[in-house]
């Protein structure tokens, strides 16, 4: 029924203005509503034709959903290319190494024992060059004969920087300190260099042919050989008879 109005004390004296025809229109307490101003999340009121435009620049302010996930998804390829990176390093600076450092061979040995390292082949720290280059030319990698002529004279190489290069401080009558390297001997030794590095490229171009593509994209992404339990085979330059 709506409000009623009547008088509770008639007694008064006075008829109140609610009691009078039509009273109830105007009815005390009675509030007419009016569109609502309170504000919303963009602090405008509801009826502002403004408003929608304001919750779009609030959404275009936070920015896209999908962004945080592909930071995530950023991040996470950016970790697994540390590995690769710094593989990629190695390798530069030992085919450098070749180009114009000390001990190209043995450069050029450490690059093939870390890519056998890598591929998952065996490879015992405590063995001879000549140990290991056996094991690795009973794989299918070396049934070509370039890879296996490349793979045996990088063994020879190493044998022969390490070995003899001891032999001639054994015995000072082989080294004449007064003769000054010639143009001819620059150019041999560029061009051993050179051949050096064409060798290493066709051994480990052989061992990654030979290996499984899982066994591939694992030597990329987690190369073994940057483990401190990985290490060249005989690092070290021994003495005759150690």
């Amino acid at each position: 029924m709506g409000w009623v109005p009547f008088e509770p004390t008639p007694g008064r004296g006075s008829v109140p203005d609610y009691t009078r025809p039509n009273a109830g229109d105007l009815t005390p307490g009675i509030i007419p509503t009016a569109p609502s101003t309170s504000p919303g999340a963009t602090g405008r009121p509801e009826g502002d034709p403004d408003r929608a435009l304001g919750s779009d620049a609030a959404a275009a302010q936070a920015g896209p959903a999908w962004v945080p996930v592909t930071v995530i998804g950023l991040v996470v390829v950016l970790l697994l290319l540390v590995p690769a990176g710094s593989r990629a390093v190695v390798r530069a600076g030992r085919r450098s190494r070749i180009r114009s450092g000390v001990q190209p061979a043995d450069a050029a040995w450490r690059e093939v024992v870390a890519t056998a390292g890598d591929l998952g082949l065996p490879v015992d720290e405590r063995s001879t060059v000549r140990t290991v280059v056996a094991g690795l030319a009973a794989g299918a990698a070396f049934a070509d004969p370039g890879a296996r002529a490349a793979l045996d004279r990088i063994r020879d190489d190493v044998e022969r920087e390490r070995y003899g290069r001891v032999r001639s401080v054994a015995s000072p009558a082989h080294v004449d300190a007064r003769n000054a390297p010639t143009s001819e001997g620059a150019e041999a030794e560029q061009g051993r260099r050179a051949r050096i590095a064409r060798d290493v490229d066709a051994v480990c171009a052989a061992l990654r042919r030979d290996a499984p593509p899982w066994r591939r994209a694992a030597a990329i992404l987690l190369p073994a050989s940057l483990r401190p339990a990985i290490g060249p085979v005989v690092g070290r330059t021994t003495t005759p008879g150690a």
